[in-house]
């Protein structure tokens, strides 16, 4: 008779990464904002259109450029912002910078870290 054999930490880890992954492709980018009635709502897809929102500083309202591009990660989406002057940044699709989208308006209004255009 044979008995069952734990399985290294390597191939749970390895399980657990293919899972993620298969998610990933699996679960709809989204992105939640607050309406105009202070409710919380999940629009999927809805950061990147393909008309290139305008990305503009929250506080100041300078704007840097263009929605370009969304890389989808495990972790949180990455945003392709293509400046002015054609070079591209990179900025984490995560609460503490883009504070929110107007999909009406094609904004998206960003409060970027210190030194992540630099």
């Amino acid at each position: 008779m044979k008995t069952f054999k734990m399985p290294s930490a390597l191939s749970i880890v390895m399980i657990f990464l293919g899972i993620v992954a298969i998610l990933t492709w699996i679960v709809p980018t989204s992105v939640v904002v607050t309406d105009d009635d202070g409710n919380k709502v999940s629009h999927y897809n809805a950061a990147f259109d393909g008309d290139g929102n305008v990305v503009e500083d929250a506080g100041t309202g300078e704007a840097y450029g263009t929605l370009s591009d969304v890389t989808e990660t495990g972790a949180n989406n990455v945003y392709h912002i293509t400046f002015p002057d054609g070079k591209v940044q990179l900025i984490p699709a995560i609460p503490e910078v883009v504070l929110s989208i107007d999909l009406e308006a094609g904004k998206m209004y960003i409060r970027p870290l210190e030194g992540l255009f630099q």
